[in-house]
């Protein structure tokens, strides 16, 4: 199930499906990777690792986490739709629907 980083934030980009041990928060689980670790599953969750770092710093509640994932996510859609020859609109950023229980 898709849960949730930073709380409040309706981003698509603010949704992650990564297993934490119980009660544990996904802004914790990431935070608390370690090093070597963190970035393989940074890279297959579609992570920059910069947005981890800031996100580890607090940066602004988390927003800052958000904001960086949207504009990575946001690139790769751009390239892919390119190389697909479907043209985009400039509004790619949106809220996501509830998807959590």
């Amino acid at each position: 199930m898709f849960r949730p980083v930073v709380a409040g934030d309706k981003r698509p980009a603010n949704r992650l499906v990564l297993p934490t041990p119980p009660n544990m928060t996904l802004a914790t689980a990431l935070k608390e990777l370690a090093e070597p670790t963190a970035r393989g599953i940074l890279e297959s969750h579609g992570i920059p690792l910069w947005a981890w770092h800031r996100l580890r710093e607090g940066g602004r509640g988390g927003t800052l986490f958000v904001d960086d994932r949207t504009e990575l996510l946001a690139g790769r859609l751009r390239d892919f739709a390119a190389e697909l020859q479907v043209p985009l609109t400039d509004g790619l950023v949106g809220i996501a629907d509830e998807d959590t229980e």
